[in-house]
């Protein structure tokens, strides 16, 4: 067991699984239920990082069992933590909440408030996914508050990544700087490499909406470093993501098609369906740049199935938000103004600033370009308001179109 755990931990997870599985088939001649359990849960972390959530979910779920059946309801919990985990990554938001709540409950009867902590950060997460911003907030506030108690720096540094998504996803670029900025320092002191990553991941992305393009792809190149380090494929499709995303504002939409190909396939090999939704919409929007409108229309087809009924709001906005530019590129305005109106509605609904700036950009272009004599106060406007609020890159695009009186780069 010790040697399988060393070897997961350096992220040789194959090593791990193979360990893990010799363990379990000794734990389950000799019927050591304890042991079997313990393994199972370890089996499948083992699973999930190489990218079987499947089975994955497997392992898990047989451990909820084996723990009920021996009324072990500390591990019943940790194993439904697990479960939830994957639940979520499949995009199942409302089945992974209802997990989680479920192993929350356990821990606060059980009095263990570093669990608690955890669940209570995971399931901000969910909450945020679903559009439900301010009770994620209370949520991740709630397990700050506990990781600082406890003196956990590791989680002190994950909730603080976590807020800084939530703050990223407001439109609140300097406080969601501040947050991922403090979890960098604490993930460096400690040092834990997937808690840096996670901090310069969200920095990345920060510097992205403020167009500062240099510093937001060696953010990305340093976090993908360490996530290929650690052997956590998922994660490093996820930079891999974020990169074709500074590629094609940088300008190369081809390498920026390549990337986002090759982040949507390991999405899909992970069965992630959001993410992998997603990196089709970045692939779709790197198509339209390249004229190759026929590719754009079948990435944002495979977008929108690939995220079928999945709950995760900020996803489907992103994928509206491609699909309404290839529609304009491809001659159907009328369609994509409907589109552009319906996330401006949304965006201002569930509070997500950054969208709602994005859309107001599209929208002003195909005005300028339908020679509305009110787009260019609508795209002076945005301008202005981007610069104040620190989108730089949205303020640059916006004054572009104005004096190229086109639609602006993107």
């Amino acid at each position: 067991m010790n040697l399988a755990n060393v070897a997961d931990d350096q992220g040789d997870h194959a090593e791990a699984k193979k360990l893990y599985g010799v363990a379990l088939q000794i734990f389950r001649e000799i019927g050591y239920v304890t042991g079997i359990i313990v393994t199972l849960n370890n089996l499948a972390y083992a699973h999930k990082g190489e990218g079987d959530l499947a089975g994955a979910r497997r392992m898990f779920e047989e451990s909820v069992a084996m723990s009920r059946q021996v009324a072990d309801q500390g591990r019943v919990a940790l194993a439904l933590n697990g479960v939830a985990i994957i639940q979520w990554r499949q995009g199942e938001l409302a089945a992974a909440m209802s997990t989680y709540e479920e192993s929350l409950r356990i821990h606060r009867e059980r009095g263990d408030k570093s669990r608690q902590e955890m669940v209570q950060n995971n399931i901000g997460v969910v909450l945020l996914d679903q559009g439900r911003l301010d009770e994620a907030e209370q949520r991740f506030k709630e397990a700050l508050q506990m990781a600082r108690e406890i003196e956990d720096r590791s989680d002190v540094a994950l909730t603080l990544s976590n807020i800084g998504e939530l703050l990223l996803k407001r439109g609140d670029l300097a406080g969601a700087r501040r947050s991922f900025a403090e979890a960098l320092s604490i993930g460096r002191a400690i040092p834990e490499d997937n808690k840096i990553a996670d901090a310069l991941h969200g920095l990345g992305k920060v510097c992205l909406a403020e167009g500062d393009l240099k510093q937001a792809r060696a953010n990305h190149e340093e976090a993908l470093a360490l996530r290929t380090r650690a052997g956590e494929k998922g994660l490093m499709a996820e930079s891999e993501f974020a990169l074709a995303e500074v590629l094609l504002e940088e300008g190369d939409p081809s390498a920026a098609a390549v990337a986002a190909q090759e982040a949507a396939d390991q999405f899909r090999r992970e069965y992630e369906p959001d993410q992998e939704a997603g990196a089709n919409a970045v692939l779709a929007r790197a198509l339209v740049v390249q004229k190759k409108y026929q590719g754009a229309q079948d990435a944002i087809q495979r977008a929108t199935r690939r995220l079928g009924r999945n709950e995760n709001r900020a996803a489907g906005l992103a994928i509206m938000l491609a699909e309404a530019q290839v529609r304009a590129a491809t001659g159907h305005v009328a369609e994509a103004t409907k589109d552009l109106a319906s996330i401006l509605e949304d965006s201002k609904r569930y509070g997500y600033g950054g969208y709602q700036l994005a859309a107001t950009l599209e929208l002003g272009r195909l005005e300028l370009e339908a020679g509305s004599r009110t787009a260019r106060d609508r795209l002076g406007a945005l301008e202005k308001e981007a610069k104040t609020r620190g989108f730089g890159l949205i303020g640059h695009k916006a004054a572009a179109a104005v004096i190229a009186g086109v639609k602006p780069p993107r």
